[in-house]
């Protein structure tokens, strides 16, 4: 009995893992294919736009901004945008397997993932919105030094006639150290939304640890399975959430 057990949830394990190994290799090239279509049409459109903007928008607009939407700007959305929808994917269906492997054990389980779900969903709300204002605010701060490094090289021979290059130092060091800033508090969100899923989780695997201990006759192999699925609970919500603002 122990035997057939043993046999059985390897090959129900050894199942899963093989199934998210093929459904992640054809995810990632549906994904990267649609993303590098999508890229050549961004980058043609843009490219299109500006060529052919009124002189007056190319006088007012600052360069520095400009430069910013074609490498920064331009290569999160054609790297890091395609990577977090499908890491997004990934984690999804993740937490399905956790809630499905908890059901396995008791119904019960789906109750309380739910009313966690709820919480955590009242904090991503905080989150989401915040993280977006902050990563806006990291993409402004970062254009002036764009624009602070083309005018220097635009006018190096100005600088060292008038032995300027310690004042333009000063202001560069001034400029990347309040994108820092921005970066800084995108940090501090990170570990404000971390600390909060963590203790979620931790109560999340805490109640199904006790559901499993009190069920009458239960069999170590199927509570070994369902706790080993629970504990990865805090993590997956954390990276769906970070990932999908």
């Amino acid at each position: 009995s122990d035997d057939s057990n043993f046999v059985y949830y390897l090959s129900l394990y050894l199942g899963f893992a093989v199934a998210i190994s093929i459904e992640g290799t054809l995810r990632y090239l549906w994904i990267f294919y649609g993303s590098i279509k999508a890229s050549r049409k961004l980058f043609q459109d843009i490219t299109h736009a500006v060529l052919r903007a009124p002189l007056r928008w190319l006088d007012t607009m600052p360069v520095g901004r400009i430069l910013n939407r074609f490498t920064a700007d331009f290569n999160t959305t054609d790297g890091m945008q395609a990577y977090a929808f499908g890491f997004s994917l990934y984690n999804v269906m993740l937490l399905a397997g956790v809630l499905v492997a908890g059901v396995l054990v008791s119904p019960y389980i789906i109750l309380v993932a739910v009313v966690l779900l709820f919480w955590c969903a009242r904090d991503a709300l905080y989150y989401i919105s915040t993280a977006r204002e902050a990563k806006r605010l990291e993409s402004i701060a970062k254009s002036p030094i764009f624009e602070f490094f083309s005018q220097a090289l635009a006018g190096v021979s100005t600088l060292r006639a008038f032995d300027k290059s310690d004042a333009y130092i000063t202001t560069m060091f001034e400029l990347i150290d309040t994108h820092a800033r921005a970066i800084y508090y995108q940090c501090l969100l990170n570990r404000w939304l971390s600390w909060r899923l963590t203790v979620i989780g931790a109560i999340f695997a805490v109640i199904v640890a006790s559901i499993v201990i009190n069920i009458p006759g239960m069999d170590a192999s199927l509570g070994g399975f369902a706790l080993g699925f629970t504990l990865q609970y805090s993590e997956v919500v954390t990276w769906v959430l970070r990932n999908l603002s």
